[in-house]
């Protein structure tokens, strides 16, 4: 988003347009500063090129908002390698481009220090929407408790001598409904009363579903060399303790996914979305992409057109008489751009990279229907270090069975199915709980305008974006566009996947205060 140019004067509207035409790149460097910086810290392209913009919004800043700027963590190593590299910082970024010094000094310690920064910070990020007229992104903007709470926490690892494990925030688990707590209550006290049962003291005695006394099968006795190890049980006896842990652990992981794929950010439910915000949440970009392309077509913005080289014959083109800048949706102008360009179709849905794309995925996780890499890795680990273990147990009494000469094969039906289960129940979540309810809602709306679907009916677009390029074959409502898109496909594809810093204007920066120079 382009800032309140409005709201500037020419002198500074220069001054930004001055910054964001800068790169810390060198070209024909090998091992550029953008790659260092990806290397140094764990970060992706994506993310890498992003922390860099908002490193350039942060110096804007620094010049213009007339207080003393306090950057993210994130921002601030960005700062950190562009001061390592001299020449571009001080010769060619503030001699030239700022056009006066940008200093960077860490905070002197102490609580007024602590209390300065916080609020510096807070003022930052107002001065932020009000320039560039929007919230920060708060995965690299996050609020000040964040930013001096366990973003202070970061230090260099050498992952060649280190094994990197996230530590479980137990916090992050939210407020457990009490439906769940009664749940595995329940389920923990059955295990243990059935486990309890088999001692050599005797039987517990159940009630079956008939009302008639159920007496779980007797296994052996344990003896004085069994012990407690799960590990020296008998083979009926650890087949059965083991099916009571392992449905004990897939309930606690399902629990722990469920909780942490729960944003509770206290936001309404959206009440309207943009067609590309459905297509990015039900499918990921190439949805996006696809949506944005249908909509080109249905406005005479683009055309099938002939294209001998293809097969089929048939190629997406944008009209010679339209004029890009008359579209008016940013993506779909890109987009146009693209295909103007001659980008390739498969490569335009599959690996070009679109600009705009990351606003689409920052406003879905405000919203809370989409979670943050962070989030969605604590779902993906913390249910299948549970599994893990699980299957460990189970592999390890195969070995110790083999060993023994004792028969494995059902145990081995049981860690296949377990892990069976795992692979489907378990993958790595994208989408919160929050939008997992709005895809359905709207999914159920969306499915009495798949009737009268048509290439030129305007709810069109909501059903690509909601059920994927499957529409376009649903009753001839578009062939030949889907084999355009796809013509190598056979069948439709729905999935697609205490301490701080401070910068002001006249030179000032670093992690605590400022100083002209």
């Amino acid at each position: 988003m382009n800032p309140n140019f409005d709201r500037m004067t020419p002198a500074e509207v220069e001054l930004y347009e001055r910054i964001q035409s800068f790169s810390p790149d060198r070209p024909g460097d090998r091992f550029p500063f953008s790659k260092r910086l990806a290397k140094e810290n764990g970060w992706s392209p994506e993310y890498t090129e992003r922390a860099i913009g908002e490193y350039k919004k942060f110096t804007f800043l620094a010049m213009v908002a007339g207080h003393i700027v306090s950057p993210s963590e994130q921002v601030d190593r960005v700062w950190h390698l562009h001061l390592t590299y001299t020449r571009s910082y001080w010769e060619e970024f503030c001699r030239d481009v700022l056009q006066q010094p940008l200093h960077h000094e860490p905070t002197r310690g102490g609580e007024s220090e602590r209390v300065k920064f916080h609020d510096l910070y807070d003022r930052t990020l107002e001065s932020y929407e009000r320039f560039f007229g929007e919230v920060p992104p708060p995965d690299i903007w996050p609020p000040a408790k964040i930013r001096f709470g366990k973003d202070l926490h970061f230090v260099w690892i050498n992952t060649r001598e280190n094994w990197i494990l996230p530590k479980i925030d137990w916090l992050s688990f939210g407020k457990v409904k009490r439906k769940k707590i009664k749940f595995i209550f329940v389920l923990l006290l059955i295990s243990m009363m059935i486990i309890s049962g088999h001692s050599s003291a005797g039987t517990l005695h159940l009630i079956d579903f008939t009302g008639q006394p159920f007496s779980p099968p007797q296994l052996p006795p344990r003896t004085t060399a069994e012990t407690l190890d799960p590990i020296d049980f008998t083979g009926p006896r650890f087949l059965f303790f083991y099916s009571l842990i392992s449905l004990f652990g897939l309930g606690i992981a399902y629990w722990s996914r469920r909780s942490l794929c729960s944003t509770n950010n206290g936001n309404p439910p959206p009440e309207n979305l943009t067609p590309y915000e459905i297509a990015y949440l039900a499918g990921g970009k190439s949805r996006v992409r696809t949506t944005a392309i249908a909509s080109l077509l249905q406005q005479g913005f683009a055309e099938i057109v002939d294209d001998p080289s293809s097969n089929p014959p048939k190629a997406i083109g944008i009209k010679k008489e339209v004029d890009l800048n008359s579209i008016t949706d940013p993506i779909e102008k890109e987009v146009a751009q693209k295909i103007s360009r001659g980008d390739e179709i498969n490569a335009l849905l599959f690996y070009a990279r679109l600009n705009l794309e990351y606003k689409l995925k920052e406003r879905l996780q405000q919203l809370g229907l989409l979670l943050t890499e962070q989030r969605a890795a604590k779902a993906h680990i913390y249910p299948a270090m549970i599994l893990i273990f699980l299957l460990g147990l189970g592999v390890l009494k195969i070995l110790v069975g083999l060993s023994r000469g004792s028969p494995v094969l059902f145990l081995i039906f049981l860690c296949f199915g377990l892990l069976y289960l795992s692979g489907q129940l378990f993958q790595k979540p994208s989408v919160s709980v929050s939008g997992e309810r709005f895809l359905a809602e709207f999914r159920n709306r969306q499915y009495s305008s798949l009737k009268t679907a048509n290439k030129d009916d305007p709810e069109l677009l909501l059903s690509i974006a909601m059920f994927g390029t499957g529409v376009l074959v649903w009753k001839d409502c578009w062939p030949e566009l889907y084999r355009v898109l796809y013509p190598s496909v056979s069948r439709p594809n729905s999935n697609d996947g205490g301490g701080g810093c401070g910068g002001g204007g006249c030179g000032c920066g670093g992690c605590g205060g400022c100083g002209c120079g």
